[in-house]
């Protein structure tokens, strides 16, 4: 989406499907903001150097943790001069400044830091059953439970997670990994607002929860 401020200040925001189009049909030169939003595992640091057009600010915003390394975020950081990057797992909100989910570089390479330092230990196993069960087990022994509202950066830097973030990060951790995996939200037994995760092992869907 293009929009245009009242200072004439010219935003877009775009999607990795739709990057490589907004590279060849959009005047980068002209935009005051880019916003990016990482939906899935690409090699963005190739299009740095288009970025460089740009008069304005590049905002990264992730889907996920899994999408973006610690070597590109130091890219983006070092060459564009990216300040913060937004995850989206929720809320799905954008911001050039720190908020809730929206973190600055060095935060979120300590993030990135820690859940690679787990799914790592993990993918040591061979079968996807004894891996998927060990990631489970840790999340269930290692980290602890908050009734308060948590965000990524205590789920993996502060080993703190509330309810439905065991979801998010799970996922997560199992998309790098290489599971093919879902984040499922619905209503049972009466109680909404629910999320669990559905991962397929073995050409198997299989629902669990935390």
């Amino acid at each position: 989406s293009l929009e245009v401020n009242e200072e004439k200040e010219v935003s877009l925001t775009v999607n990795t499907f739709d990057l490589q189009k907004c590279i060849d049909n959009v005047g980068l030169y002209k935009l005051t903001n880019l916003f990016i939003i990482l939906e899935n595992d690409i090699e963005i640091s190739k299009y740095i150097r288009n970025f460089k057009k740009i008069k304005g600010n590049v905002t990264l915003a992730i889907k996920d943790i899994a999408y973006l390394s610690i070597e590109d975020a130091n890219k983006f950081r070092d060459r564009l001069k990216v300040e913060f990057i937004n995850v989206l797992e929720s809320p799905e909100k954008l911001s050039t400044n720190s908020q809730v989910q929206c973190y600055s570089v060095e935060d979120y390479i300590k993030i990135r830091q820690n859940f690679e330092e787990i799914v790592e230990k993990i993918s040591s196993h061979s079968d996807d059953f004894e891996k998927f069960y060990e990631l489970y087990n840790y999340f269930k022994n290692e980290i602890n439970f908050s009734e308060y509202e948590k965000n990524i950066q205590d789920v993996f830097v502060n080993k703190e997670c509330s309810y439905n973030f065991y979801s998010f990060a799970m996922a997560s951790c199992l998309k790098y990994m290489g599971y093919e995996v879902k984040v499922i939200s619905g209503e049972i037994a009466g109680e909404k607002d629910l999320f669990w995760n559905q991962v397929k092992i073995n050409e198997e869907c299989y629902n669990f929860d935390l």
